[in-house]
């Protein structure tokens, strides 16, 4: 990121609050692929960055340019993948970076992305936000799915 002109995220305070709170994978929605090598927990994820989910690609305007629309660069087969991934991997914590546009995710905040947005709703709590990443954690129970989503449908994503 220093390359960019950014800093570099402060992953080591990240990392400090999960160990705080125990074990558990971990899913990072934003383009944080050393936070998973920090932090030394399983993946909660097949993706180590969420760029097929976001359609965003690094070094190019879609990163760098809030005004950059990126959704046509969205890997649709991807949603459905990290659906069932959250849903059967079920990890501890999500960490997402777009609060503090780490990593130039500010422009996508779960908000945007209705599968990931429901996943949240349904099943975690924000517990902190850290370094600029927010940090959810799974709820020990949660809701099913309302009559009428279409799960695993990328007509969802915005």
């Amino acid at each position: 990121m220093a390359w960019y002109g950014e800093p570099d995220p402060d992953y080591a305070s990240v990392v400090a609050w999960l160990d705080a709170r125990g074990a558990g994978a971990l899913c990072v929605w934003g383009n944080s692929p050393v936070l998973y090598f920090e932090a030394n927990r399983p993946l909660g994820c097949r993706f180590v960055f969420s760029n097929y989910l976001t359609g965003a690609s690094p070094a190019t305007a879609t990163q760098t340019d809030a005004a950059v629309d990126s959704s046509r660069y969205i890997v649709r087969e991807a949603w459905p993948m990290l659906e069932a991934d959250l849903d059967q991997r079920r990890p501890r914590f999500i960490v997402d970076g777009s609060p503090g546009d780490v990593a130039f995710y500010g422009k996508y905040p779960p908000s945007k992305f209705p599968p990931l947005a429901r996943v949240l709703d349904c099943a975690y709590d924000a517990r902190a936000d850290v370094a600029g990443m927010r940090i959810y954690e799974r709820r020990a129970a949660s809701c099913e799915p309302r009559a009428g989503d279409r799960r695993g449908s990328a007509g969802g994503v915005q």
